[in-house]
């Protein structure tokens, strides 16, 4: 006699094991790790450029101070 949780836990392995498939978890990992990239490259860019707006914006256009950059960038 098979008891019904057997079956279900059966059933859930099974169910594990067509998710955990190499070739389904490969793909997605690249999927991932793409929009991983991408986003965190655009938010560093976003970053950068968004202090610099924000940097030219209130101290140089609204009270006139320009602060001084750093050795070697013009």
């Amino acid at each position: 006699m098979v008891l019904p949780f057997a079956v279900l836990m059966g059933a859930a392995r099974r169910k594990i094991n067509d998710i955990i498939n190499r070739s389904y978890l490969g793909k997605w990992l690249v999927v991932d790790l793409l929009i991983g990239l991408v986003a965190g490259l655009g938010a560093m860019v976003f970053f950068f450029y968004l202090i610099q707006l924000v940097t030219d914006t209130l101290l140089g256009g609204i009270t006139g101070y320009y602060p001084p950059n750093p050795l070697g960038e013009p």
